[in-house]
């Protein structure tokens, strides 16, 4: 999907964000104290929408299963698919974020958590609303 100038950015095919991805891994005090923030009940089926890389999932799938990782970066899902590989209790899927509802629904999603994905998408309202 090629997003309008203007309203977001390529998240696609983007060897800088993949790259900005995946220098995040050093930040693992602030995904621990992120997810600290959240309490400590979180109710599954969970969702991480925009997963990126995994840094935050990873340490999220120690505290709700199922979860589901929704991410439309090509280079980022081949990082999840190879990072979560044999966990049965973790769902990687292609999504476009903007339109992921039937993805939500079909897993039964009750809780979801998304970090420094919102301010990316050209209309997070409308996301969020889904």
């Amino acid at each position: 999907m090629n997003v309008p100038a203007g309203s977001g950015f390529e998240y696609r095919h983007n060897a800088e964000h993949y790259e900005a991805q995946s220098r995040l891994g050093h930040l693992m005090a602030y995904y621990a104290w992120t997810l600290d923030l959240f309490g400590d009940t979180f109710e599954g089926p969970a969702a991480d929408a925009g997963a990126g890389s995994g840094h935050f999932s990873a340490l999220l799938a120690r505290h709700v299963q199922p979860l589901l990782l929704l991410e439309g970066g090509e280079d980022n899902l081949a990082t999840l698919r190879e990072r979560f590989a044999g966990d049965d209790a973790v769902t990687v899927e292609d999504s476009d974020l903007t339109d992921c509802e039937a993805q939500l629904r079909r897993h039964g999603i009750r809780s979801i958590f998304t970090l420094d994905v919102l301010e990316h998408l050209p209309d997070d309202v409308a996301a969020l609303k889904q």
